[in-house]
């Protein structure tokens, strides 16, 4: 994780005490995440059960609507987009 986050610079960290998985949103706006994806919280479909390095969430991309905000449950995950 330090290796990628040393030429991804971060905007803002979600995650809680609760949560095995955590979203980071990068200074240029891509959202990346990893951890536990048992239940598919981290919206990778198709993907492993637990992912060790940083992934880009395509499914959180949306033109001219970027994400504002992200919360993160034991088996879940919600975003919010302006």
């Amino acid at each position: 994780l330090v290796e990628y986050f040393k030429s991804n610079k971060v905007d803002q960290i979600f995650t809680n005490s609760l949560a095995s998985h955590a979203f980071v949103r990068l200074k240029n706006g891509i959202i990346v995440t990893w951890g536990n994806n048992s239940s598919y919280q981290l919206g990778l479909e198709n993907q492993d059960k637990n992912i060790h390095t940083p992934v880009q969430v395509t499914s959180l991309i949306k033109k001219n609507d970027p994400v504002i905000q992200i919360v993160c449950g034991g088996d879940h995950t919600l975003a919010l987009f302006m």
